[in-house]
């Protein structure tokens, strides 16, 4: 079914490193090494699956997210991991064939949110490629940028807030490579401009919102921790590339396709063949890039600062397809979102490898407050850790309910100890109000038998709620307590 959510938390298996045949160029002792990735790739969660292409994925401060599908031209509001609420379509071309790149693509939350309520979208129509703006609450797009070329590939169309507080605009050539070196042009350029369309006075040509020009086809924008601008591109049929991006640079399409050594152009810092990678959305988490892969369907990490980058190792080989999308969830969780097209295509998280609790594990019992128990308190099974266990009633829905507190927002596995009797029971694990994984409590084979049951949540700093909901008549096993 369309946008059908997986309830369950789906472990994807660990994918083998590898570098494959890319090439850095820079020292790869500078910027450090990627093999120690900062996620753990063996516990992913799919969150999305059916949807029709996903491009954008954006944040708001409160943690929820917004997703665009390209050819539907829907924007998606995930409150939690139910089902979506559409918050409004925007009109886009039909796609004319499997590869039409045009639509609705990328997603932008202002960084001022909290003031100004605006998400921007980045969006195809008959004539031009344009920037608008929005508020969820009153879905109105109000167009700031118009006049962006257009055409079946080519679009560019992701969209970024800088650490300036500019908005950057990935375009694409538009299938006429003259645009890239005209500064007349908004095609193949990275543009910056103000949150209202309007162009900066420190922008490198005055009067012009380019930025960057020289460029293919750029899909991911992304900044370190110093504040250096890095951006995923396209090739044609040789190299594809990871940029250093530099005001009022030139990055030599269609001049040069990878390295050309022409001093009058910026070389890039990493090629790849597009065949092991066609990089698109690209995020930066402790000074490691993070660069989805289409064509290579895999997940490239890149150690980068000051402008260089280490070695690049891939993760993720052939495990869920093309990767369109990267980012970061305010709890630390990296995103995915994937463009395998015919309806097939997914979210997955993965959680960060330096979790949410922090320090040795503490250990919360159902009978003690705040905790809560749909049923009673019970002590007749022997085996319990403290004065008693929660025995839930027999219903769906009946809850067992803890407040965990966490030194650091993040992931974090918790541990809880159940007896089950002969019967499997299920539960949904649902941490601060959002469904976060389902769970299987096997039986133990008799009530004064205990066993554990580990989960993965995500965890914001603080006290947290983690409630597990039965999803069956049965109601839940016995809990006595929760480890976390």
């Amino acid at each position: 079914m369309r946008r059908k959510l997986a309830a369950a938390a789906a472990a994807l298996a660990i994918a083998t490193l590898g570098v494959g045949s890319a090439v850095a160029h820079a020292d790869p002792e500078e910027p450090g090494s990627a093999q120690q990735v900062g996620f753990d790739y063996s516990s992913g969660q799919v969150l999305a699956q059916g949807l029709s292409i996903p491009w954008g994925l954006a944040f708001l401060p409160d943690g929820r997210a917004l997703v665009s599908e390209r050819d539907s031209g829907e924007i998606l509001l995930y409150s939690g991991f139910d089902n979506p609420e559409v918050i409004g379509r925007i009109e886009v071309p039909p796609p004319d064939g499997p590869w039409d790149e045009r639509g609705l693509l990328g997603l932008a939350v202002s960084p001022n949110y909290e003031e100004d309520g605006y998400v921007y979208a980045y969006h195809s129509t008959n004539e031009d490629n344009r920037v608008v703006r929005f508020a969820i609450d009153d879905f109105a797009p109000e167009p700031i940028l118009t006049g962006i070329p257009s055409a079946r590939n080519h679009d560019g169309g992701r969209l970024a807030f800088g650490p300036d507080g500019k908005l950057y605009i990935s375009t694409g050539d538009a299938e006429n490579t003259a645009n890239a070196q005209d500064l007349e042009s908004l095609g193949g350029k990275i543009l910056r401009a103000n949150p209202d369309g309007s162009v900066p006075d420190d922008n490198p040509f005055e009067g012009s919102l380019v930025y960057s020009y020289g460029h293919r086809n750029v899909q991911g924008l992304a900044w370190g921790s110093d504040g250096e601008m890095y951006a995923s591109e396209f090739g044609q049929n040789t190299w594809d590339e990871l940029n250093h991006i530099e005001a009022g640079a030139n990055y030599g399409w269609p001049e040069v396709e990878g390295t050309g050594g022409d001093p009058a152009f910026t070389e890039p810092l990493i090629t790849w063949t597009p065949a092991e990678a066609s990089p698109s959305g690209v995020e930066i988490v402790d000074d490691v890039a993070y660069i989805g892969a289409l064509r290579g369907q895999r997940l490239w990490t890149v150690p980068v600062s000051g402008g260089e980058a280490g070695e690049p190792a891939a993760v993720l080989e052939y495990e869920i397809g093309r990767i369109r999308t990267v980012e970061v969830a305010p709890d630390g969780w990296l995103w995915l979102a994937t463009s395998n097209g015919s309806g097939e295509d997914i979210l997955v998280r993965y959680p960060p490898l330096d979790g949410g609790g922090g320090g040795d594990p503490v250990r919360y019992q159902a009978e003690d407050a705040p905790a809560t128990c749909d049923g009673t308190i019970d002590s007749n099974h022997a085996g319990y850790t403290s004065t008693g266990f929660c025995n839930s009633t027999n219903a769906v829905g009946a809850a067992a309910q803890f407040t965990v507190n966490a030194a650091s927002a993040g992931a974090a596995t918790v541990e809880i100890r159940f007896a089950n009797g002969s019967t499997a029971r299920g539960a949904d694990v649902v941490v601060n109000g959002s469904t976060v994984a389902s769970t299987s409590f096997e039986n133990t084979g008799a009530w004064s038998a205990w066993s554990t049951k580990t989960v993965t949540v995500p965890l914001n700093a603080g006290d947290n709620t983690i409630r597990l909901v039965a999803t069956g008549s049965g109601g839940l096993p016995n809990i006595d307590s929760l480890d976390a």
